[in-house]
């Protein structure tokens, strides 16, 4: 891992991505990902200790949001439709959906676009998952498909592995053939030529006809073994590295039906970035090689580009929708997926970021193992992974395409590196984010410090629950789903010291004295989004102040750290958080814990009596 300076977990929206454009950077310990909210491209993928060196392709020429894109005005930059809107934006890993090429005649006519209508929308940030690493979920609606997509993107704070969810929606009342691909791009200085190497675990292969290009090196329509391609004019091009020169080609590669996962790792090793991405196979059975070099003479690509896409897909050829059903089939394997009515379809796949020697020589095969040895991932992180490829598999079951029992069941988690050292608030931090923090900010806060609910119980905390001596645990919120609390024992009635009264009575006058409704709400009456807070008001004040920000998690540590400082038994902390490995002797004298209890947070009263400030009191609510 690299070393140096901490960089904290977050997600920024910024105004300028690429170009001008707005969208969203996730940073983590070790570097950073962005994403534009035209086209939802993910455009970087940063690991610091490399310096910013970004492999991902960005066009030379100057790109806008493809929403913005208007025939008359931009014909001659970016070429017509039903290009023209997709090349307005385009960069680096873009998402094919729901088809993978051109539209047909019929479908033109319409105003369908290249590729589908998922890279030429408008994406938008729904909400921010609940959990330590810096996540976004974000989204875009596809009104001419009757689809809807979701994407969940999530950091590692310690180790460059990003994690993604993807997932479509059919809103329609019938089922629909797809494509699903994934376009992922590189471009210079990380696409070098004769350097870059180009891996994936593929079987057989088959070349683009000759109408793709006039400038092919390759043999038109010729089957092959990757990753040599026979040559028009005899021999075989190697195509694990692109050449100099002036051509253009596509070729489609079916993945080892024996895989249970795969892959596809593109590695320089002069700078010493090895990017590889690990999908499950049945979802992604083919990946598409397309290159680019200076062989499109059009607008926008007027010679210029060099580039190179290596595209995970359940589609072998981008070519309309209506050719992909008919053809079928090709080496056995299917070239779409249907997606039922009314149904959803999920996809899961991470993208791990490595500094490896000068003298790499590429990647033969993914093993988790290996990269837990290479990258020092610690046991937590290995068990996300395992997480994710079982969660994968145990879905492929479900969608009748794996037979066998889930590959993952007997895996074990190999020795690792532990996890790093989580973090308790003290008293006197918390005294001082509640001393900058505006309200209702300030409240949302001291409800967590001073009755350490988990982030889900705060934002399913109601008056109705709330009686002035205590408040009771009876909700749990996790994104848009109101629940039990995660375990039975989790419900219960917390202590309320008078520092967090006086707050929430003043918080309860603010909102026009309800009765009822959430305690924490939003402008639609919904539980407020926690993780959006963190990171539009808490974060940016406490980064002002040099404050460290380490999660709502660590209040609840707090609380407990807290109590133990000032001489509460283990077993009363243990009630105050509603533990569930309470033991059995506890659950007789549960009368005398809540006493206790009661005891233990006027004690905590008295020692912090200083943390809320005498101008946030006011009135207190009439019960």
């Amino acid at each position: 891992m690299p070393t140096g300076v901490k960089r904290a977990s977050s997600v920024i929206h910024h105004p300028d991505i690429l170009d001008g454009r707005p969208g969203f950077r996730l940073h983590g310990g070790w570097g950073y990902v962005s994403v534009l909210e035209g086209g939802g491209h993910i455009c970087e993928l940063v690991l610091h200790a490399l310096g910013v060196v970004n492999p991902l392709w960005r066009p030379t020429w100057r790109t806008i949001d493809p929403s913005g894109y208007k025939p008359r005005k931009h014909l001659r930059i970016y070429g017509p439709l039903p290009e023209g809107r997709l090349l307005a934006g385009i960069a680096g890993h873009s998402i094919s959906f729901d088809y993978f090429g051109p539209p047909s005649p019929e479908e033109i006519a319409a105003g369908h676009s290249t590729h589908g209508e998922a890279p030429v929308v408008n994406w938008h940030k729904q909400l921010t998952r609940q959990t330590p690493q810096a996540t976004l979920v974000y989204g875009a609606q596809l009104p001419q498909a009757e689809m809807r997509l979701q994407r969940v993107i999530s950091l590692d704070r310690d180790n460059p592995v990003v994690y993604c969810e993807e997932t479509a929606f059919n809103l329609a009342t019938f089922d629909r053939p797809i494509s699903w691909n994934h376009h992922v791009t590189f471009g210079p200085p990380f696409l070098e030529p004769n350097v870059t190497l180009f891996d994936m675990p593929a079987t057989r292969s088959k070349a683009c006809p000759a109408t793709f290009s006039k400038k092919m090196a390759i043999r038109p329509d010729s089957n092959f073994r990757w990753p040599n391609a026979p040559r028009k004019q005899g021999g075989f091009l190697n195509l694990r590295t692109s050449e100099k020169g002036r051509y253009g080609h596509y070729t489609a590669h079916l993945l080892n039906p024996a895989l249970k996962s795969a892959f596809i790792a593109v590695c320089n090793p002069r700078l010493r970035l090895l990017v590889l991405y690990v999908f499950n196979r049945n979802d992604f059975p083919w990946v598409g090689n397309w290159e680019e070099s200076h062989n499109r003479v059009h607008a926008p690509w007027n010679g210029r580009e060099f580039c190179r896409g290596f595209e995970f897909s359940t589609t072998p050829f981008p070519i309309p929708r209506r050719g992909t059903v008919t053809n079928g089939a090709l080496f056995g394997e299917s070239t779409y997926r249907w997606l039922p009515a009314r149904s959803m379809a999920k996809s899961k796949y991470m993208i791990v970021l490595f500094d490896v020697p000068q003298d790499f020589t590429g990647v033969a095969s993914v093993v988790l193992k290996d990269i837990a040895r290479r990258e020092n991932l610690s046991r937590t992180t290995l068990g996300h992974i395992k997480h994710f490829l079982s969660g994968a598999f145990r879905y492929a079951r479900r969608q009748g395409v794996l037979e066998n029992p889930n590959p993952m069941h007997d895996v074990e988690i190999p020795e690792a590196r532990p996890a790093g050292e989580t973090h308790a608030y003290s008293l006197e931090e918390e005294a001082q984010m509640l001393a900058i923090l505006p309200e209702p900010t300030a409240t949302v806060v001291a409800t967590a410090v001073f009755t350490g609910a988990r982030k889900g119980e705060i934002r399913g905390f109601t008056w109705q629950n709330y009686d002035g001596p205590e408040i009771r645990v009876e909700k749990s919120v996790w994104r848009s789903h109101v629940d039990e609390p995660k375990r039975p024992k989790s419900k219960g009635a917390i202590p309320v010291i008078a520092q967090l009264k006086l707050l929430l009575d003043q918080h309860w006058e603010r909102c026009g004295r309800p009765h009822n409704g959430f305690i924490f709400s939003n402008e639609l009456g919904n539980p407020m989004n926690l993780e959006a807070l963190a990171v539009d008001v808490i974060r940016p004040a406490l980064e002002k102040a040099n404050l460290a920000w380490h999660g709502w998690h660590a209040f609840r540590r707090g609380l407990a750290t807290n109590l133990h400082r000032l001489g509460v038994s283990d077993k009363v902390i243990q009630q105050i958080l509603r533990h569930a490995n309470v033991s059995t002797t506890m659950n007789i004298y549960v009368k005398m814990v809540s006493v206790d209890a009661a005891n233990a947070m006027r004690t905590l009263e008295t020692m912090c009596a200083t943390t809320v400030q005498p101008e946030r009191l006011g009135s207190t609510r009439i019960m």
